[in-house]
């Protein structure tokens, strides 16, 4: 039971949080600050999504507004961006932060009674890469545990889906940005 619902379900409404309200993605780009970059630079909400995008100077962030997930705003992830062409942009993800993680397994398991035993106060309020994730998420479910539901591998694919590439493309109007990627609809973002 447990294998079943903890990191298939954890990881897919994790990956559908974050990529379900705004697809991102990366692709092939040699122009880290072109095409208006510095106009990007800034809070950006999309209030359709429930999504909060920082961009500053080729780093970027998302966070879920609060409300969308939870009753405070979500950190969820971060990573670099690049822009060229004068409309094209690309997302690469970095880090997952430990916020979103917790949000997405207390929601997997809330028809579990005694869960918040087994993940304890779940994974520190903090930015993860890869390799520093996995020996966090073992400490907070315990070497068995882990390995049960697929340990380190698990964790690999999860990290390998998050960076798939994919490019985008954006318009910039004033205090408007709309960006779109090649699989996903248009998210229509104002500046904060």
């Amino acid at each position: 039971m447990l294998r079943n619902k903890s990191w298939g379900g954890m990881l897919t409404v994790a990956a559908a949080v974050m990529f379900g309200a705004l697809v991102i993605g990366c692709g092939p780009d040699d122009n880290p600050a072109g095409g208006g970059a510095a106009a990007l630079n800034g809070k950006w909400v999309s209030s359709e999504e429930g999504m909060i995008l920082y961009l500053n100077n080729g780093s970027f962030e998302i966070s879920a507004e609060a409300g969308t997930i939870s009753d405070k705003d979500v950190k969820m992830i971060k990573g670099s961006y690049k822009t060229s062409s004068g409309s094209n942009i690309s997302l690469t993800p970095t880090q997952v932060h430990g916020d979103i993680i917790n949000v997405a397994m207390l929601r997997e398991f809330e028809d579990m009674k005694g869960i918040e035993n087994l993940i304890g106060s779940g994974l520190e309020s903090k930015w993860y890469t890869r390799s520093e994730l996995k020996p966090a998420m073992k400490k907070m479910f315990g070497a068995l545990i882990y390995a049960i539901m697929g340990g380190d591998d698990t964790i690999d694919e999860w990290f390998d889906e998050l960076a798939t590439p994919r490019a985008g493309t954006y318009v910039l109007n004033g205090n408007t940005l709309i960006i779109t990627f090649e699989d996903d609809g248009p998210t229509t973002f104002t500046k904060k």
